[in-house]
């Protein structure tokens, strides 16, 4: 987490997913409660983002400092795809979207990873999925 701090250059785009994370770490690792994670979470986005208006990220930041105990931080060593899984892939016959069913059933296995109780569901955009998978579509 440490490594992610010092860089400069954080996506925007993925802003809510980081300070989420960030809330996560800084509750279960440096056992931080609500008070002290909505001021780190305040001054990250004071340090890295220069148009920052406190005003407009107050119940953001302090949903992610709320919720920051409910979920649990995981570490994947890293998902396990069969054989069988990956012939069935091959047989879409199109590169694309062999991708895209590819990067799928990887987001499916890491969310039942991190929630056994998941039933192969994800949650992403379309658009993340793309990103993901290097494909451009519609």
């Amino acid at each position: 987490m440490e490594d992610i701090l010092t860089n400069k250059r954080i996506d925007p785009a993925k802003t809510f997913t980081f300070l989420s994370m960030y809330a996560r770490y800084l509750y279960h690792e440096k056992e931080m409660k609500k008070s002290d994670i909505v001021f780190e979470l305040d001054k990250f986005m004071q340090e890295n983002y220069p148009r920052y208006n406190p005003v407009d990220w107050v119940d953001y930041i302090d949903k992610f400092a709320s919720k920051a105990s409910k979920h649990l931080l995981c570490k994947c060593d890293g998902i396990w795809v069969t054989e069988n899984e990956l012939k069935t892939i091959s047989e879409i016959k199109n590169k694309v979207l062999e991708r895209l069913a590819f990067t799928i059933l990887c987001l499916a296995k890491f969310n039942n990873y991190r929630n056994p109780s998941c039933n192969n569901w994800i949650s992403y955009t379309n658009g993340e999925i793309y990103s993901m998978a290097c494909i451009n579509t519609t």
